[in-house]
Protein backbone atom coordinates (compact mmCIF):
# COMPACT_ATOMS: atom_id res chain seq x y z
CA UNK A 1 0.00 0.00 0.00
CA UNK A 2 0.55 3.64 -0.13
CA UNK A 3 2.44 4.85 2.54
CA UNK A 4 1.68 8.77 3.75
CA UNK A 5 4.78 11.09 3.52
CA UNK A 6 6.09 8.28 0.91
CA UNK A 7 4.12 9.35 -1.75
CA UNK A 8 1.96 12.33 -3.02
CA UNK A 9 -0.42 12.18 -5.90
CA UNK A 10 -1.68 14.48 -8.19
CA UNK A 11 -5.03 14.90 -9.78
CA UNK A 12 -4.93 16.61 -12.84
CA UNK A 13 -9.41 17.36 -14.03
CA UNK A 14 -10.68 19.30 -16.54
CA UNK A 15 -13.41 20.63 -13.42
CA UNK A 16 -13.02 21.08 -10.07
CA UNK A 17 -16.88 20.74 -9.91
CA UNK A 18 -16.91 16.66 -11.23
CA UNK A 19 -13.84 15.55 -8.66
CA UNK A 20 -15.94 14.68 -5.91
CA UNK A 21 -18.53 13.15 -8.29
CA UNK A 22 -16.22 10.79 -10.11
CA UNK A 23 -13.32 10.34 -7.77
CA UNK A 24 -14.59 10.71 -4.54
CA UNK A 25 -14.06 6.49 -3.89
CA UNK A 26 -10.26 6.37 -4.98
CA UNK A 27 -9.79 9.73 -3.53
CA UNK A 28 -10.40 8.78 0.35
CA UNK A 29 -8.96 5.01 -0.13
CA UNK A 30 -5.28 7.11 -1.35
CA UNK A 31 -5.76 9.81 2.09
CA UNK A 32 -5.67 6.66 3.94
CA UNK A 33 -2.19 6.05 3.06
CA UNK A 34 -0.76 9.64 1.14
CA UNK A 35 -1.27 13.09 0.71
CA UNK A 36 -3.46 14.43 -2.53
CA UNK A 37 -3.07 17.55 -4.68
CA UNK A 38 -5.42 18.25 -6.95
CA UNK A 39 -5.22 20.93 -10.10
CA UNK A 40 -7.99 21.48 -12.22
CA UNK A 41 -9.93 24.64 -12.82
CA UNK A 42 -11.75 26.17 -9.47
CA UNK A 43 -14.97 26.12 -11.00
CA UNK A 44 -17.16 25.15 -8.18
CA UNK A 45 -16.52 26.64 -4.59
CA UNK A 46 -18.70 24.17 -2.83
CA UNK A 47 -16.48 21.00 -4.33
CA UNK A 48 -13.65 23.31 -3.12
CA UNK A 49 -14.25 23.38 0.28
CA UNK A 50 -15.42 19.91 0.53
CA UNK A 51 -12.20 18.63 -0.51
CA UNK A 52 -10.86 20.42 1.64
CA UNK A 53 -12.21 19.27 4.49
CA UNK A 54 -11.08 15.94 3.30
CA UNK A 55 -7.70 16.71 3.61
CA UNK A 56 -6.88 17.20 -0.27
CA UNK A 57 -5.31 20.39 -1.33
CA UNK A 58 -6.45 22.18 -4.02
CA UNK A 59 -4.26 24.69 -6.01
CA UNK A 60 -5.71 27.77 -6.82
CA UNK A 61 -6.52 27.74 -10.71
CA UNK A 62 -8.43 30.11 -12.71
CA UNK A 63 -11.70 28.75 -14.11
CA UNK A 64 -11.68 28.61 -18.19
CA UNK A 65 -13.75 31.50 -19.17
CA UNK A 66 -12.21 32.37 -22.50
CA UNK A 67 -8.90 32.66 -24.05
CA UNK A 68 -7.37 34.71 -21.59
CA UNK A 69 -8.34 33.04 -18.56
CA UNK A 70 -7.30 29.59 -21.24
CA UNK A 71 -3.72 30.79 -21.30
CA UNK A 72 -3.58 31.53 -17.56
CA UNK A 73 -4.48 27.80 -17.11
CA UNK A 74 -2.41 26.51 -19.22
CA UNK A 75 0.40 28.22 -17.39
CA UNK A 76 -0.32 27.46 -14.03
CA UNK A 77 -1.22 24.39 -14.38
CA UNK A 78 2.01 23.47 -16.68
CA UNK A 79 4.32 25.31 -13.44
CA UNK A 80 2.41 23.74 -10.93
CA UNK A 81 3.24 20.26 -12.67
CA UNK A 82 6.65 20.32 -13.40
CA UNK A 83 7.18 22.21 -9.38
CA UNK A 84 5.72 18.89 -8.04
CA UNK A 85 7.62 16.53 -10.38
CA UNK A 86 10.75 18.17 -8.92
CA UNK A 87 9.51 17.00 -5.84
CA UNK A 88 8.85 13.56 -7.15
CA UNK A 89 5.01 13.50 -7.10
CA UNK A 90 3.02 11.02 -9.08
CA UNK A 91 0.45 11.63 -11.16
CA UNK A 92 -2.87 10.82 -12.22
CA UNK A 93 -4.15 12.82 -15.57
CA UNK A 94 -8.21 12.03 -16.31
CA UNK A 95 -9.00 13.01 -19.87
CA UNK A 96 -7.55 13.38 -23.42
CA UNK A 97 -7.69 17.63 -22.55
CA UNK A 98 -6.08 17.33 -19.31
CA UNK A 99 -3.71 15.60 -20.86
CA UNK A 100 -2.59 17.41 -23.88
CA UNK A 101 -2.86 20.44 -21.86
CA UNK A 102 0.27 19.18 -19.84
CA UNK A 103 2.05 17.14 -21.79
CA UNK A 104 5.11 18.80 -22.02
CA UNK A 105 5.61 19.39 -18.21
CA UNK A 106 4.07 15.80 -17.43
CA UNK A 107 5.20 13.78 -20.20
CA UNK A 108 8.78 13.95 -21.05
CA UNK A 109 11.17 11.03 -18.99
CA UNK A 110 8.61 10.62 -16.44
CA UNK A 111 7.54 7.37 -15.32
CA UNK A 112 5.44 8.23 -12.25
CA UNK A 113 2.21 8.74 -14.20
CA UNK A 114 -1.29 7.51 -15.26
CA UNK A 115 -3.11 9.05 -17.80
CA UNK A 116 -6.79 7.93 -17.95
CA UNK A 117 -8.33 8.07 -21.24
CA UNK A 118 -12.21 8.05 -20.28
CA UNK A 119 -13.52 9.11 -23.83
CA UNK A 120 -12.33 10.50 -26.82
CA UNK A 121 -14.78 13.12 -27.85
CA UNK A 122 -16.53 14.12 -31.18
CA UNK A 123 -13.35 15.81 -32.08
CA UNK A 124 -10.91 12.94 -31.90
CA UNK A 125 -13.30 10.60 -33.18
CA UNK A 126 -14.28 12.51 -36.55
CA UNK A 127 -10.37 13.09 -37.49
CA UNK A 128 -8.23 10.10 -38.44
CA UNK A 129 -5.34 12.19 -38.43
CA UNK A 130 -5.67 13.83 -34.92
CA UNK A 131 -6.10 10.05 -33.60
CA UNK A 132 -3.02 9.45 -35.02
CA UNK A 133 -1.35 12.35 -33.64
CA UNK A 134 -3.09 11.48 -30.25
CA UNK A 135 -1.28 7.85 -30.74
CA UNK A 136 1.96 9.39 -30.87
CA UNK A 137 1.79 11.05 -27.74
CA UNK A 138 0.14 8.30 -25.27
CA UNK A 139 2.85 5.66 -26.75
CA UNK A 140 5.66 8.61 -24.96
CA UNK A 141 4.02 7.54 -21.42
CA UNK A 142 6.98 6.05 -19.58
CA UNK A 143 3.95 5.24 -16.61
CA UNK A 144 0.75 3.88 -17.52
CA UNK A 145 -1.99 4.50 -19.91
CA UNK A 146 -5.77 3.32 -19.18
CA UNK A 147 -8.81 3.13 -21.35
CA UNK A 148 -12.35 3.05 -20.57
CA UNK A 149 -13.03 0.84 -23.39
CA UNK A 150 -11.31 -1.73 -25.72
CA UNK A 151 -12.55 -0.29 -28.92
CA UNK A 152 -10.54 3.55 -27.99
CA UNK A 153 -7.59 0.77 -26.99
CA UNK A 154 -7.56 -0.67 -30.02
CA UNK A 155 -7.56 2.71 -32.42
CA UNK A 156 -4.62 4.91 -30.02
CA UNK A 157 -3.13 2.76 -27.25
CA UNK A 158 -0.41 -0.06 -27.16
CA UNK A 159 0.26 -3.48 -25.91
CA UNK A 160 0.74 -3.35 -22.47
CA UNK A 161 -2.12 -0.57 -22.08
CA UNK A 162 -5.29 -1.18 -19.68
CA UNK A 163 -8.97 -1.55 -20.73
CA UNK A 164 -10.82 -0.54 -16.76
CA UNK A 165 -14.36 -0.97 -18.16
CA UNK A 166 -15.41 2.38 -16.69
CA UNK A 167 -14.67 3.97 -13.39
CA UNK A 168 -17.43 2.64 -11.79
CA UNK A 169 -20.33 3.88 -9.20
CA UNK A 170 -21.11 3.58 -5.42
CA UNK A 171 -23.60 0.75 -5.83
CA UNK A 172 -24.90 1.73 -2.48
CA UNK A 173 -26.44 5.22 -3.85
CA UNK A 174 -28.32 3.26 -6.43
CA UNK A 175 -30.39 0.17 -5.06
CA UNK A 176 -32.69 -1.63 -6.68
CA UNK A 177 -36.53 -0.70 -6.86
CA UNK A 178 -40.02 -2.08 -6.84
CA UNK A 179 -41.41 -2.07 -10.00
CA UNK A 180 -44.56 -0.09 -9.98
CA UNK A 181 -46.76 -3.24 -10.68
CA UNK A 182 -49.87 -1.39 -11.53
CA UNK A 183 -48.74 1.37 -13.75
CA UNK A 184 -46.95 -1.97 -15.98
CA UNK A 185 -50.14 -3.96 -16.03
CA UNK A 186 -51.81 -1.49 -17.49
CA UNK A 187 -49.25 -0.63 -20.23
CA UNK A 188 -48.11 2.95 -19.02
CA UNK A 189 -44.51 3.19 -19.34
CA UNK A 190 -42.13 5.53 -18.46
CA UNK A 191 -38.66 6.52 -21.20
CA UNK A 192 -35.47 8.10 -19.37
CA UNK A 193 -32.38 10.15 -21.28
CA UNK A 194 -29.79 11.18 -19.32
CA UNK A 195 -26.96 13.43 -20.57
CA UNK A 196 -26.20 16.25 -22.38
CA UNK A 197 -28.72 17.63 -25.37
CA UNK A 198 -26.32 17.14 -28.27
CA UNK A 199 -26.96 15.68 -31.17
CA UNK A 200 -23.28 13.47 -29.85
CA UNK A 201 -25.55 12.24 -27.23
CA UNK A 202 -28.71 11.22 -29.28
CA UNK A 203 -30.93 13.64 -28.04
CA UNK A 204 -33.00 13.68 -31.05
CA UNK A 205 -32.56 9.99 -31.91
CA UNK A 206 -34.40 9.87 -27.77
CA UNK A 207 -37.42 11.60 -29.37
CA UNK A 208 -37.68 9.56 -32.71
CA UNK A 209 -37.70 6.24 -30.34
CA UNK A 210 -40.51 8.24 -28.50
CA UNK A 211 -42.34 8.99 -31.56
CA UNK A 212 -41.74 5.32 -32.90
CA UNK A 213 -43.06 3.49 -29.97
CA UNK A 214 -46.46 6.13 -30.40
CA UNK A 215 -46.99 4.80 -33.71
CA UNK A 216 -46.62 1.55 -32.15
CA UNK A 217 -49.95 2.69 -29.89
CA UNK A 218 -47.85 2.29 -26.53
CA UNK A 219 -48.60 4.43 -23.51
CA UNK A 220 -45.29 5.81 -23.62
CA UNK A 221 -43.67 8.98 -21.95
CA UNK A 222 -40.27 10.33 -22.20
CA UNK A 223 -37.98 12.14 -19.88
CA UNK A 224 -34.66 13.85 -20.37
CA UNK A 225 -32.57 14.65 -17.52
CA UNK A 226 -29.80 17.09 -18.87
CA UNK A 227 -28.59 20.76 -20.33
CA UNK A 228 -28.53 22.48 -23.74
CA UNK A 229 -25.32 23.81 -24.72
CA UNK A 230 -25.99 26.79 -26.66
CA UNK A 231 -22.08 26.95 -27.51
CA UNK A 232 -22.10 23.96 -29.21
CA UNK A 233 -23.97 23.60 -32.65
CA UNK A 234 -25.20 20.29 -31.90
CA UNK A 235 -27.01 21.23 -29.04
CA UNK A 236 -31.05 21.28 -29.14
CA UNK A 237 -32.27 24.39 -28.94
CA UNK A 238 -34.42 26.07 -26.25
CA UNK A 239 -37.29 27.08 -29.73
CA UNK A 240 -36.85 23.07 -30.46
CA UNK A 241 -38.25 21.88 -27.02
CA UNK A 242 -40.96 24.45 -26.74
CA UNK A 243 -41.87 22.85 -30.21
CA UNK A 244 -41.47 19.28 -29.13
CA UNK A 245 -43.07 20.19 -25.81
CA UNK A 246 -46.21 21.59 -27.95
CA UNK A 247 -45.98 18.65 -29.95
CA UNK A 248 -46.01 15.78 -27.21
CA UNK A 249 -47.72 17.74 -24.78
CA UNK A 250 -47.48 15.66 -20.88
CA UNK A 251 -45.96 12.94 -22.64
CA UNK A 252 -42.17 14.64 -22.43
CA UNK A 253 -40.27 16.38 -19.95
CA UNK A 254 -37.03 18.34 -20.30
CA UNK A 255 -35.69 18.74 -16.83
CA UNK A 256 -32.50 20.49 -17.19
CA UNK A 257 -29.70 19.37 -14.70
CA UNK A 258 -30.49 17.69 -11.86
CA UNK A 259 -28.40 17.15 -8.61
CA UNK A 260 -30.94 14.14 -7.28
CA UNK A 261 -30.62 11.84 -10.84
CA UNK A 262 -31.54 9.05 -8.42
CA UNK A 263 -35.26 10.30 -8.15
CA UNK A 264 -35.43 9.91 -12.20
CA UNK A 265 -33.84 6.52 -12.45
CA UNK A 266 -36.69 5.28 -9.70
CA UNK A 267 -38.95 7.18 -12.10
CA UNK A 268 -38.78 5.64 -15.14
CA UNK A 269 -38.67 1.97 -16.93
CA UNK A 270 -36.27 2.40 -19.31
CA UNK A 271 -32.97 3.90 -19.99
CA UNK A 272 -32.32 5.29 -23.53
CA UNK A 273 -28.69 5.97 -24.58
CA UNK A 274 -28.22 6.40 -28.40
CA UNK A 275 -24.76 8.23 -28.37
CA UNK A 276 -22.57 8.20 -31.47
CA UNK A 277 -20.20 6.64 -29.09
CA UNK A 278 -19.00 7.10 -25.21
CA UNK A 279 -16.33 6.35 -22.82
CA UNK A 280 -17.87 3.89 -20.40
CA UNK A 281 -21.46 5.71 -19.43
CA UNK A 282 -21.85 6.40 -16.28
CA UNK A 283 -26.06 6.58 -16.81
CA UNK A 284 -25.86 2.63 -18.01
CA UNK A 285 -23.96 1.70 -14.59
CA UNK A 286 -26.26 3.35 -12.15
CA UNK A 287 -29.51 2.70 -14.58
CA UNK A 288 -28.44 -1.08 -13.99
CA UNK A 289 -27.64 -1.04 -10.25
CA UNK A 290 -31.30 0.67 -9.69
CA UNK A 291 -32.44 -2.02 -12.17
CA UNK A 292 -33.57 -0.06 -15.45
CA UNK A 293 -32.16 -2.00 -18.39
CA UNK A 294 -30.68 0.04 -20.96
CA UNK A 295 -31.27 0.50 -24.76
CA UNK A 296 -28.62 1.95 -27.20
CA UNK A 297 -26.64 1.31 -30.17
CA UNK A 298 -24.23 -1.04 -30.94
CA UNK A 299 -20.69 1.63 -30.52
CA UNK A 300 -17.65 1.75 -28.50
CA UNK A 301 -18.58 2.17 -24.77
CA UNK A 302 -22.43 1.50 -25.11
CA UNK A 303 -21.37 -2.17 -26.14
CA UNK A 304 -19.01 -2.40 -23.85
CA UNK A 305 -21.69 -1.22 -20.65
CA UNK A 306 -24.58 -3.29 -22.14
CA UNK A 307 -24.28 -6.79 -22.14
CA UNK A 308 -27.38 -8.11 -24.58
CA UNK A 309 -30.26 -9.90 -22.66
CA UNK A 310 -28.79 -9.25 -19.17
CA UNK A 311 -29.16 -5.38 -18.33
CA UNK A 312 -30.42 -3.84 -21.70
CA UNK A 313 -30.32 -4.47 -25.00
CA UNK A 314 -28.27 -2.57 -28.32
CA UNK A 315 -29.25 -2.10 -32.08
CA UNK A 316 -26.96 -1.18 -34.86
CA UNK A 317 -25.40 2.79 -35.27
CA UNK A 318 -28.66 5.29 -36.11
CA UNK A 319 -31.30 2.08 -36.44
CA UNK A 320 -34.26 4.24 -34.42
CA UNK A 321 -36.64 1.54 -35.62
CA UNK A 322 -34.45 -1.22 -34.72
CA UNK A 323 -34.24 0.13 -31.24
CA UNK A 324 -37.86 0.97 -31.34
CA UNK A 325 -38.61 -2.83 -31.70
CA UNK A 326 -35.94 -3.88 -29.47
CA UNK A 327 -38.00 -1.99 -26.59
CA UNK A 328 -41.06 -2.28 -27.81
CA UNK A 329 -40.40 -6.69 -27.32
CA UNK A 330 -39.71 -5.98 -23.89
CA UNK A 331 -42.31 -3.53 -22.49
CA UNK A 332 -44.25 -5.90 -20.15
CA UNK A 333 -44.00 -6.45 -16.41
CA UNK A 334 -42.40 -9.80 -16.62
CA UNK A 335 -39.93 -9.22 -19.15
CA UNK A 336 -38.68 -5.70 -17.35
CA UNK A 337 -38.89 -7.58 -14.06
CA UNK A 338 -36.33 -9.90 -15.60
CA UNK A 339 -34.36 -7.58 -16.80
CA UNK A 340 -34.60 -5.51 -13.69
CA UNK A 341 -33.14 -8.46 -11.65
CA UNK A 342 -29.91 -9.33 -14.08
CA UNK A 343 -29.12 -5.62 -14.47
CA UNK A 344 -29.11 -5.16 -10.84
CA UNK A 345 -27.08 -7.99 -10.45
CA UNK A 346 -24.68 -7.10 -13.16
CA UNK A 347 -23.65 -3.97 -12.04
CA UNK A 348 -22.87 -5.50 -8.86
CA UNK A 349 -20.58 -7.69 -9.97
CA UNK A 350 -18.86 -5.35 -12.71
CA UNK A 351 -19.45 -1.84 -11.80
CA UNK A 352 -18.25 -1.27 -8.23
CA UNK A 353 -16.51 1.77 -7.83
CA UNK A 354 -14.62 0.55 -5.27
CA UNK A 355 -13.03 -2.42 -7.02
CA UNK A 356 -12.16 0.15 -9.84
CA UNK A 357 -10.76 2.45 -7.05
CA UNK A 358 -8.55 -0.45 -6.11
CA UNK A 359 -7.58 -1.13 -9.91
CA UNK A 360 -6.05 2.46 -10.02
CA UNK A 361 -4.17 2.09 -6.69
CA UNK A 362 -2.58 -1.62 -7.85
CA UNK A 363 -1.28 0.58 -10.74
CA UNK A 364 -0.08 3.56 -9.05
CA UNK A 365 1.67 1.02 -6.73
CA UNK A 366 3.45 -0.54 -9.91
CA UNK A 367 4.85 2.65 -11.01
Amino acid sequence: MLKKSEKTVVILHNSLKTVPIFRINYIKKLLESSDIIIIAPNDCEKSKVYLEELGVTVLKVPPISGKLSLVEYLVLSNFYVLKLRVMGCYFISHFVTTFIFNFFSLMPFNSRVIIYIEGLGSVFTKSKALKVVLKLLLSMNKGQTLFCNSAEKSQIGGDLDLVTNGIGIDLENFKLKELDFERLQNKKFRLLFVGRLIQDKGVLDAVAVLDGLKLLNVDVSLTLVGDIYPNNPSSITQEAISVLESKYENDIQFLGFSNSVIDWYNYADILLLPSIREGFPVCVMEASSVGIPSFGYDVPGVRDAIKSGVNGYTSQYKDVEGLVNLIYENLSYDKLKCLSKTASQYACTNFDAYDKSDEIIEQLNRL
